[in-house]
């Protein structure tokens, strides 16, 4: 196994037992960058802080009420004609109108005990802490890479002019998607 692999191996080795995920010889400020939710970093910071308040929201909603409103408008036409025996026919009409609104708010207090949104929000975290993951092993695997390239431009002579424009533009890509991945500059 040559040095870069075995190096990138045991990166990537580090990286799943949570331990450090950048060698000595990584860009300033990978370490950080790269850390995970198990070590602590700044990204990882920001994370569990959103999703404790993911958490908190899901629990905080079901103490809200449900509302349903209403608002009633009638207009009310009715005749009546009198015919009382000895007195001359009367007609008259009666114009009722009426207004009306009500509010009604219903709690649901089994929530409260256990919201359905919580467990949604724990997925969420759970899928948001994969993806963290799958980016930290592709970035991992690809600095990995870029050092190894790096190394063979630097050492071994290209055997033609095809391949040491194939390794150059190699790195650069790698560099392209890593500084994607990251943010950082290579």
């Amino acid at each position: 196994m040559d040095p870069g692999a075995r190096a990138g191996a045991s990166a990537h080795a580090g990286a799943r037992a949570g331990g450090p995920r950048a060698s000595a010889g990584g860009p300033a400020g990978a370490a950080e960058h790269r850390r995970g939710p198990a070590g602590g970093g700044p990204a990882a910071g920001a994370g569990a802080r959103a999703a404790r308040r993911l958490l908190a929201r899901a629990r905080a909603a079901a103490a809200l009420p449900s509302l349903q409103g209403e608002y009633d408008q009638t207009i009310d036409r009715d005749y009546q004609l009198d015919q009382a025996a000895g007195t001359a026919d009367a007609l008259t009409q009666d114009l009722g109108a009426g207004r009306g609104a009500r509010v009604r708010a219903t709690w649901d207090l089994g929530r409260l005990v256990f919201n359905p949104d919580e467990l949604r929000a724990a997925r969420a975290i759970l899928d948001a802490a994969a993806e963290r993951e799958r980016v930290l092993v592709a970035v991992t695997q690809l600095y990995f890479e870029r050092q190894q390239l790096l190394l063979e431009i630097a050492l071994l002579p290209a055997r033609d002019g095809q391949e040491a424009i194939g390794r150059r533009v190699r790195v650069a890509e790698i560099e392209a998607v890593l500084t994607g991945l990251t943010g950082l500059r290579f």
